[in-house]
């Protein structure tokens, strides 16, 4: 066992896991950062949508009412 830890094969081994640590890590970094990107451009439809279309919407009818 000894010489199975202090081996080169051993700490190769450790260092694939190190490295697949990170890569998922890279990952879920790039996945928060397009969310947040993907919910920062729905809120921007969402907030043109209240206030063109809405709004729009709004002064016509009060046009049509004569308000």
């Amino acid at each position: 066992m000894f010489e199975f830890i202090t081996s080169v094969n051993c700490s190769n081994l450790f260092q694939q896991v190190v490295n697949e640590i990170e890569n998922l890590r890279a990952l879920d970094v790039k996945e928060k950062t397009q969310q947040e990107k993907m919910r920062s451009d729905r809120a921007k439809h969402v907030a043109e949508v209240e206030k063109t279309v809405l709004g729009t919407l709004q002064d016509e009818i009060n046009k049509i009412l004569g308000v």
